[in-house]
């Protein structure tokens, strides 16, 4: 494959740099009518600028973009918090923040209303831990009593006869018992 970089396709910047780096074509009766080098192709100079450093970019940058989130308040946001900051303000608080981490086993909060972890009782623990464990104690309650409906009252086929009457006419000729055997060995 022939190379782009030919005489004829550099020509036009050739005549160009020509122009600019050497005096103009002075001899008698020799005016030039156009400018060489007169194409699509215009090159412009411009002077070298010291830029800032890349470390003064980045935080006028980061400064910006964070007064700017698009995550945050329509008009921004009014100043920029250090992790200091957010330190200071966690330990002014009330004792709404303030809480005793513990580590509870499972027993623990199922049979017990307030169980001792490794640090303190729950009720010193964060709100979130006591919401925790009483969902924790509810659901284990709920399946507990799902589980004897099914082994109690869900055995019992005469229920179920009066919404089937298909199941009722199994019982009535005594080939479905009225409470459903229990086969397993435990």
């Amino acid at each position: 494959m022939p190379s782009p970089l030919s005489f004829n396709s550099t020509e036009d910047i050739r005549k160009k740099l020509l122009v600019k780096n050497l005096p103009p074509f002075n001899n008698d009766g020799f005016s030039p009518t156009t400018n060489p080098g007169q194409s699509e192709l215009i090159l412009t100079n411009f002077s070298v600028v010291d830029s800032a450093e890349v470390e003064d970019i980045g935080n006028t940058e980061e400064v910006r973009l964070f007064l700017q989130n698009q995550y945050g308040p329509a008009d921004g946001y009014d100043d920029r918090y250090s992790v200091q900051d957010v330190q200071k303000l966690v330990t002014q608080r009330d004792t709404y923040y303030k809480f005793v981490a513990s580590t509870y086993t499972g027993t623990q909060i199922l049979f017990n209303d307030d169980p001792q972890g490794t640090n303190g009782s729950l009720t010193q623990d964060s709100a979130m831990v006591q919401i925790a464990a009483k969902s924790l104690q509810d659901e284990f309650q709920y399946r507990v009593d799902e589980e004897i409906r099914q082994e109690t009252l869900g055995r019992v086929n005469i229920l179920s006869a009066l919404q089937d009457p298909f199941i009722a006419a199994d019982i009535l000729p005594g080939r479905q018992e009225f409470i459903e055997q229990e086969w397993t060995i435990s």
